[in-house]
């Protein structure tokens, strides 16, 4: 699960978190983020929005569209 979190920016963990109503986030380095995510959001969840985030990401590897 963390290498699939690894995929992830910071502000998109952090997001995520909030809008799971995940509290203690803000203070958290990038491994106490991921560390929450894993605790509080089932794997499927996880992996669901890993997968829609980066299909959507604005201005990430242009070179490829």
């Amino acid at each position: 699960i963390t290498n699939l979190l690894d995929l992830l920016w910071n502000p998109e963990l952090k997001s995520y978190l909030k809008e799971n109503n995940i509290r203690g986030y803000s203070n958290k380095d990038r491994a106490g983020l991921k560390e929450l995510a894993i605790k509080n959001i089932p794997f499927k969840e996880l992996r669901d929005y890993t997968r829609e985030t980066l299909k959507t990401r604005p201005g990430w590897r242009e070179d490829l569209q």
